[in-house]
């Protein structure tokens, strides 16, 4: 089956990390996978030069099958691109959507089936706006089936009043060879962070909507905790405590040292669908405390972790319990064998029969 898959993202975010597995995993139950993304993606300059740099070695077998639109509204040059496959499959967030719904457009005018799966969905702006974004609702509406990542993104997508029916939760997956449990000293002394105490992390953009802001003040109240702190933003100018070890990238091959190097990984977002990192982290045996909200706690429960309403007090009283209550390393066991429900190889199984179904 001839399949391409379409991100309005390269090189950088989790929507990214899941389209280069889903392609590599898709290719060993016998399709053929092509990428299309965006050639100037929505991002800083100088990280995504980072993400490329890094991360080369990662996605060198992916190189061949990426092709870049310069523009993500030129019609012609997408339809060039699409007319050599059997089936597209559309990868979008709320946010980033514009490549997604002029692909959805052009395969409307080839007659070429397409799935849409949608990572995110919230939005800061009223429902009315929401709705006011007809394109990615006619994009929706007249895809063959909508997977969402969790069900709370499937929930935001019933809100635009499409069909239930018309959806399915495929979650998000992880490398469970890849993403293991390392000797904790080990990977701390190879990444030169501090070989004793506790190890607070935390791995994604420093932004609002990735509660940041909360983050920056729990390192001022946590004088006593070290924090490493993995990512781009523009909290990352407040993050200076002498506690804090601030890292901008590191290559998707040593993320399992850095997560097994952590006693506890914190989220404390307002807004995800289902986030890697999370996974990621439980596939490590690292236990993971963040906020309770859709996507984050269909996955965190107190077998391996916490769930924590969305204030400092809050925060710093969980990774307390979670420290405390994994001296044992119960905790990490659990996450696990938790992490190991969430493999790509199901994950492509699933999505393949989506795939059949679309073509009858």
């Amino acid at each position: 089956m001839q399949i391409k898959l379409v991100s309005d993202y390269q090189y950088v975010g989790g929507v990214w990390v899941h389209v280069a597995y889903l392609a590599k995993a898709l290719g060993t139950k016998g399709a053929s996978v092509k990428i299309i993304t965006n050639a100037n993606p929505n991002v800083n300059t100088a990280e995504l030069n980072d993400a490329r740099k890094y991360d080369q070695t990662f996605y060198n077998s992916l190189a061949a099958a990426i092709e870049t639109v310069h523009a993500a509204k030129d019609s012609v040059s997408l339809e060039h691109m699409l007319m050599d496959c059997e089936l597209l499959h559309l990868h979008a967030t709320f946010s980033f959507r514009d490549l997604v719904s002029c692909c959805g457009r052009v395969a409307r005018n080839l007659k070429l089936p397409y799935i849409v799966t949608l990572h995110t969905m919230q939005s800061y702006r009223n429902v009315r706006d929401i709705i006011a974004e007809r394109e990615l609702v006619e994009t929706l509406e007249n895809s063959k089936k909508i997977i969402a990542v969790s069900d709370g993104v499937k929930s935001s997508i019933e809100k635009l009043g499409i069909d239930t029916e018309h959806i399915e939760v495929i979650p998000n997956g992880v490398d469970s060879n890849v993403f293991r449990p390392l000797d904790k000293i080990s990977c701390r002394k190879e990444l030169g962070l501090q070989t004793k105490g506790n190890i607070v992390l935390y791995v994604g953009r420093l932004v609002y909507e990735k509660g940041a802001d909360l983050l920056v003040e729990l390192t001022k109240k946590s004088k006593e905790l070290d924090f490493v702190i993995l990512g781009y933003g523009e909290f990352a100018k407040y993050l200076q405590s002498n506690n804090v070890t601030l890292l901008h990238y590191l290559p998707r091959t040593k993320m399992p040292l850095i997560y097994s190097a952590a006693d506890v990984l914190i989220l404390p977002s307002r807004t995800e669908g289902m986030p890697l990192v999370i996974l990621e982290a439980l596939a490590c045996g690292t236990p993971v405390v963040a906020s309770s909200i859709p996507g984050n706690n269909e996955i965190v429960d107190c077998s391996v972790g916490r769930l924590s309403g969305h204030s400092i007090t809050s925060f710093y009283k969980k990774i307390y319990e979670v420290l405390s209550e994994n001296k044992d390393l119960s905790l990490s066991k659990a996450a696990r064998n938790k992490a190991k429900k969430y493999s790509w190889t199901t994950i492509a199984d699933k999505t393949m029969q989506i795939y059949q179904n679309a073509k009858r």
